[in-house]
């Protein structure tokens, strides 16, 4: 438990808290009877999201030297056509959501 989380608890009686911080991500466009996640939304796991956007930044990847590293890396894991496709993605999530 979180040191806010306690003291929410305590102080105020809130256990509502807990259902709060427990909660996946969302962008909550939907109502909260759709399951929505962060996840779904974007196409890429939190770690995959993570992995792509340290290579981005601050390493200042583009797309073919981030797909070459990851080849190496995800190789065994994935297909080079997944990998191309999560990159591919990436970026033009990267783009849109830029500006």
């Amino acid at each position: 438990m979180y040191v806010i989380q306690c003291h929410l608890f305590c102080r105020f009686n809130l256990p509502e808290i807990n259902e709060i911080v427990e909660a996946p991500p969302t962008a909550e466009l939907q109502p909260a009877e759709q399951k929505q996640s962060d996840e779904v939304d974007l196409g890429l796991t939190y770690e995959e999201l993570s992995v792509l956007g340290k290579l981005r930044r601050p390493l200042g990847y583009g797309p073919y030297s981030m797909f070459v590293h990851l080849l190496h890396s995800w190789g065994e894991e994935k297909s080079a056509i997944e990998i191309a496709n999560k990159v591919k993605h990436f970026y033009v999530k990267y783009a849109t959501n830029r500006y």
